[in-house]
């Protein structure tokens, strides 16, 4: 009876322990902001699009449209961080548009050739690039992999939104809707292999989910005056972010779909945005965005209890879009243009914090804590049980 009383003492003591541990455990300060330069010869007109990926190791990885001397044609542009500066390859001749990485840290783009060429996509097949027209009518289209590492491709053709499947040997064209003309916003996949597009039409926000007979569409948001990217949760849940109101006052909302209605949120409002940037979400499903307004490069980050919001880069040779991406520990890293020299060049700028956004409480430890103790006491309880009965 002693020894059992002793070790219920010892896991009670344990679970205070840990409990304590974790309301006691330190507060993060705010983090700052190093800031270089990706390239130098960006190109200089044009929509400025350099989404940044980070591989299976950390390694950020950035595509955009770069441009050599007589600075007279686009080229499709990649960079990877060597650990202590910026390796770049030229893939091909055209405007960087999507690009993603597969399963084994390959990448793949999607680009435009211009006014007489077409959507095309290039593939790293880890000795060279290999190009192929997906539409020679394309526009702007946005990229994705499903599980098998196939490619799929939601872009604007003919005043319609199509989606372009890669069967094996050619492209399978759908239309998802004949009356969209608006933005492709994403294509992603969730862990079903189901599709989900977001894009707009007229002022609404909406999003289509790939179905055995076709496509389920559904309007996400109404009245906006701008939308970013949409990523999907551990859940499969898609989120977003959209801009509403004029230049000089606009706020910029996050949604998220629960599973069954869309909730929104401010995350911030009354200031001139200049591009609405980028939605990433950390290993809690927080919420990260970055955004361009009249100060410069933004960042935004939840901290389980409201927005923390800081500058990243002030110089107001800033422009827009942005792309954000965050890695394992909560840290954000964020690609951007910023105006070169003069209006024939831009460079590409990499961002990233030192510290990780403050967290008002770690939402996921606690549960783990809790099922971790019980597991203990249950443990410890068993032991007892099987020492007395054998004594």
């Amino acid at each position: 009876m002693k020894r059992m009383r002793y070790l219920a003492f010892l896991s009670a003591l344990f679970t205070i322990l840990l409990l304590a541990f974790f309301s006691t455990a330190p507060v993060q300060a705010a983090p700052s902001w190093n800031v270089q330069a990706v390239d130098t010869r960006a190109a200089g007109m044009g929509n400025g699009y350099c989404p940044i990926i980070l591989d299976w190791g950390g390694t950020p990885l950035i595509a955009y449209t770069g441009q050599n001397p007589p600075y007279e044609n686009d080229q499709v542009k990649y960079a990877r961080w060597n650990g202590s500066g910026w390796d770049t390859q030229t893939v091909a001749g055209g405007t960087t548009l999507s690009f993603v990485l597969d399963a084994h840290n390959n990448p793949h783009i999607v680009y435009h050739t211009g006014i007489h060429g077409g959507l095309m996509y290039a593939s790293w097949t880890g000795l060279k690039w290999a190009s192929q027209p997906v539409d020679e009518d394309g526009g702007f289209g946005v990229v994705a992999l499903d599980s098998f590492d196939d490619p799929h491709v939601a872009y604007r053709g003919g005043g319609m939104l199509k989606y372009a499947s890669w069967a094996g040997s050619n492209w399978t064209v759908q239309t998802i809707d004949s009356l969209a003309e608006g933005q492709v916003g994403s294509l992603m996949f969730d862990s079903s292999n189901t599709p989900y597009v977001l894009y707009a039409l007229g002022s609404h926000v909406k999003l289509a989910v790939g179905t055995n007979s076709g496509w389920d569409i559904q309007t996400a948001a109404s009245d906006f005056s701008g939308f970013g990217n949409m990523v999907l949760d551990s859940e499969g849940c898609p989120h977003f972010v959209y801009s509403v109101g004029g230049v000089d006052d606009t706020t910029i909302m996050y949604s998220s779909w629960d599973g069954a209605a869309w909730k929104t949120q401010v995350v911030v409002s009354g200031f001139r945005l200049e591009s609405i940037g980028s939605l990433a979400l950390d290993l809690y499903d927080y919420p990260h965005i970055s955004y361009v307004s009249a100060e410069g490069l933004m960042y935004a980050g939840w901290t389980g209890a409201d927005w923390s919001i800081q500058s990243v880069d002030t110089a107001l040779s800033v422009r827009g879009p942005c792309y954000l991406v965050v890695d394992s520990n909560r840290i954000p890293h964020i690609s951007y243009r910023s105006g070169g020299i003069n209006d024939r060049t831009n460079r590409i700028m990499y961002a990233t914090a030192t510290e990780p956004v403050p967290l008002s409480s770690p939402p996921s430890v606690f549960p783990l804590l809790l099922v971790l103790t019980a597991v203990i006491i249950g443990a410890i309880v068993v032991i007892v049980y099987l020492w007395k009965k054998k004594s």
